[in-house]
């Protein structure tokens, strides 16, 4: 594998977006991801506060091609109080 060539590769900033917020029935959380341009491992940074634990993901850090759209379940303690505006995506560009 040529690693060079991935190394050099010049990244802009993603736009990168949360849709289709929805529980499921047993208080887990799916959320749709999409970017604007290629966006090299997506992930999300939320913490439950109350017990100061990671929260479960499906999916994460992964890599989205543009107008690509990836379903992620959260899950975990305290994951049914989670809102929209909580949720943090950040990547490598």
């Amino acid at each position: 594998m040529r690693t060079d060539v991935f190394r050099n590769l010049e990244l802009i900033s993603p736009q990168l977006s949360v849709s289709n917020f929805s529980r499921g029935s047993d208080g887990q959380l799916l959320v749709t991801v999409t970017s604007d341009v290629f966006a090299h491992a997506v992930h999300f940074t939320m913490i439950d506060p109350a017990t100061e634990d990671d929260f479960l993901y499906s999916d994460n850090y992964f890599d989205l091609l543009p107008k690509e759209q990836r379903i992620i379940v959260i899950s975990g303690p305290g994951s049914e109080l989670i809102q929209k505006k909580n949720i943090h995506l950040s990547s490598i560009y």
